[in-house]
């Protein structure tokens, strides 16, 4: 990290609309949606043998993708909103390890360090 320089309200405007994308792209992922593209398939007369089953691994591949980038926009955005909220509040170290773990979540989807976070706040408030 080289350097912070952070304007509360425009962060707020910028993780609410990242996250109502977030939400989104998610919806999209919705198991009923993917049963309906694999029934309009199965039905659509052209489409037979290979040509369904490949379309069905690729929209299969691609759903586990987009999981991943979800669970790495949700790192981002909850990785963010803490390591900002440290900043501003003077402690730059707490930012720094905030950030590492905002892109360990990402890699891992294991976001229990954040889950720690926000217990100790609710202990707190």
């Amino acid at each position: 990290m080289t350097a912070w320089s952070i304007e509360p309200s425009g962060l707020q405007t910028l993780l609410t609309n990242a996250e109502t994308e977030k939400d989104l792209l998610y919806g999209a992922l919705e198991d009923s949606d993917f049963e309906t593209i694999y029934t309009n398939l199965q039905s659509a007369g052209d489409i037979r043998g290979d040509v369904f089953t490949a379309l069905s691994g690729l929209f299969e591949d691609n759903k586990e993708a987009l999981k991943t980038i979800c669970s790495s926009v949700t790192a981002g955005i909850v990785g963010t909103t803490y390591a900002s909220r440290a900043y501003m509040q003077g402690n730059e170290d707490m930012a720094t390890s905030v950030e590492a773990e905002m892109m360990n979540a990402a890699d891992t989807g294991d976001f229990t360090y954040f889950e720690q976070l926000a217990q100790q706040e609710e202990g707190v408030s």
